[in-house]
């Protein structure tokens, strides 16, 4: 096979959305970065500090004690600190004398700072964007001084920019820092003492009841480039991130649906995302070669504590937006559709300019979110996608990658704003929309999410699949399946194709469709999720050339 992404083991192992969550971020728009105020205080909390830890504008509360879901130990988790409120790239300064004795990043706290006094009381910062120009550990700096800039790393990703600051008398247990701040006040806004909603708190469950999925406008969740919610991935290492409860997914979420993109691998390899505490399953995501920058869609059940757990073969970036969730306050069923195309700008208006977007109605009375297939054809150069409601905003996620001359595709769920969705494209490229079925509230068939299951892989039959020759799959009633599934969600990866081709998934015992679930330039993997209706409770797969296939099945709908 060549050097081509395999998943190991005994059967081939294969923000600017955020901000609105909360009225008061909207007002710290414009950055100015006054300096803090250098009178010293006592606290009957923390001892003294000597300035205020922001700039302006900001905002901050008494939220020590206040819940903060449950950790990695099954255990309720409690906030320590106090949460400053401002926008990205406000100015953090030096609350006292000290020396700077540690600099780190984490899943939780994101790039992070210690800065330490003489007596060994120490001051955390938690959630930075990046250090102030020449920050060094033992370095020595003085009250007031520029140390860093307000950011939204680690788990601050599912609230808002913000920074968490501790106080830690001798070097101790963290104290309430709530009456050392407010006594250098630096805010000049009331700071009455807990709100009545803590901004940073988790969302509360709600439910309709009716078990079904609920879009949501993209939300980028983690960005390891920028120490947003994770940090660079190394081989085989878990990498976990707390979805539940966070970024307008609610607490009693079962699932959710997500793009995840891979950027800056070491080598050839695959990611692979699953629900945490169900094992690392067998199966891939995201395949990809050295250097690529590549999406998929999948649907990923929450594991423990509500947590999403993703997995790399080697050294990567890796992105992940959110772009819905299942569980009982999940309001819309699915309505399957013959695979119909929406939009071909080949036969229309033309390909897309760079920087440009385009509206496409979804027909149907009632229907609130899309399931589609979308392909960019012959793209201009390197770029992206973003598929998301009209009239919600452009948000900073994407749906696919594209490199020059490109045709790639890219299967989503995405909710409609006046019955269209809106394609926004950064580079010249065409665009083709294949609608696979339709979301309406509470009828239809609900979705399931599966600890992710190897329904299919040729390579362990020594042969490709013919070309134009379809190939039926058993799925309902097959592994984690049920058998009154009516449709299955999948991963197909393509792999060793002789040249450029496509591949086209649908229920069995019906007519081949006029559109494709994905297209491969090659022998390099290609890999797309969709969901797919059963026939006789299979599904079938034709592809225009040989080509080695896997099936991958991340969910089913009944």
């Amino acid at each position: 096979m060549g050097h081509e992404s395999k998943a190991p083991g005994p059967r081939h192992r294969a923000q600017r959305v955020l901000a609105r969550l909360l009225a008061v971020v909207s007002a710290v728009a414009v950055l100015l970065a006054l300096a803090p105020t250098s009178s010293s205080a006592s606290s009957p909390d923390g001892p003294a500090i000597k300035a205020f830890p922001t700039g302006r504008p900001c905002w901050y509360a008494d939220t020590w004690q206040a819940p903060r879901g449950v950790g990695a130990d099954g255990k309720p988790r409690f906030h320590e600190g106090v949460d400053v409120i401002a926008a990205t790239g406000t100015p953090l300064f030096a609350v006292d004398d000290g020396r700077i004795t540690r600099l780190n990043s984490s899943t939780r706290g994101g790039i992070q700072l210690y800065l330490t006094r003489d007596d060994g009381t120490y001051y955390f910062y938690g959630h930075l964007s990046r250090y102030a120009d020449g920050i060094a550990v033992g370095q020595r700096v003085t009250a007031g001084q520029l140390i860093g800039f307000v950011g939204q790393t680690g788990d601050a990703v599912q609230s808002v920019p913000h920074l968490h600051f501790e106080i830690h008398p001798g070097g101790g247990a963290a104290v309430s820092p709530f009456a050392a701040v407010k006594a250098v006040d630096g805010c000049g806004t009331p700071n009455p003492g807990r709100p009545p909603t803590d901004p940073l708190g988790t969302t509360p469950a709600g439910g309709s009841g009716f078990g079904g999925l609920s879009p949501l406008v993209p939300i980028r969740f983690a960005d390891t480039r920028e120490a947003l919610g994770l940090t660079r991935f190394s081989a085989g290492t878990q990498n976990w991130l707390t979805v539940a409860g966070r970024g307008g997914v609610p607490a009693d979420a079962t699932a959710v649906t997500a793009t995840i993109t891979v950027t800056n691998p070491a080598a050839p390899g695959f990611v692979t995302a699953y629900p945490c505490g169900s094992g690392t399953p067998e199966t891939s995501t995201v395949n990809f070669v050295a250097g690529q920058t590549v999406a998929n869609s999948a649907v990923v059940g929450l594991g423990t504590s509500g947590r999403l757990c993703l997995v790399a073969s080697v050294a990567t970036d890796v992105i992940l937006d959110i772009t819905g969730f299942r569980g009982p306050s999940g309001r819309l069923g699915y309505q399957a559709a013959t695979p119909t195309r929406l939009l071909d700008t080949r036969t229309t208006k033309g390909r897309l300019d760079p920087g440009e977007e385009i509206a496409v109605s979804v027909p149907g009375t009632g229907v609130q979110a899309a399931t589609v297939n979308v392909t960019a054809v012959d793209a201009g150069g390197p770029g992206f996608f973003t598929v998301y409601p009209c009239g919600a905003g452009r948000p900073n996620a994407s749906t696919l990658n594209m490199r020059a001359g490109s045709t790639v595709a890219a299967g989503t769920t995405v909710g409609l704003g006046g019955g269209r969705l809106c394609v926004y494209s950064s580079a010249a490229a065409d665009v083709l929309v294949d609608l696979l079925g339709t979301w309406q509230t509470g009828a239809g068939l609900r979705p399931a999410a599966v600890t992710p299951d190897r329904m299919l892989d040729t390579r362990d039959e020594r042969a490709m699949i013919a070309g134009n020759t379809v190939r039926r799959i058993p799925i309902a009633g097959v592994g984690p399946v049920l058998a009154d599934a009516r449709a299955v969600v999948v991963n197909l990866t393509t792999v060793g194709a002789d040249g450029p081709g496509f591949a086209t998934a649908f229920p069995c015992g019906g007519a081949v469709p006029p559109t494709s679930t994905l297209n491969y330039a090659g022998s390099t993997p290609t890999a797309n999720s969709s969901i797919v209706g059963l026939g006789g409770g299979a599904m079938c797969v034709l592809s225009n050339r040989p080509v080695h296939l896997i099936v991958d099945v991340i969910g089913y709908l009944r």
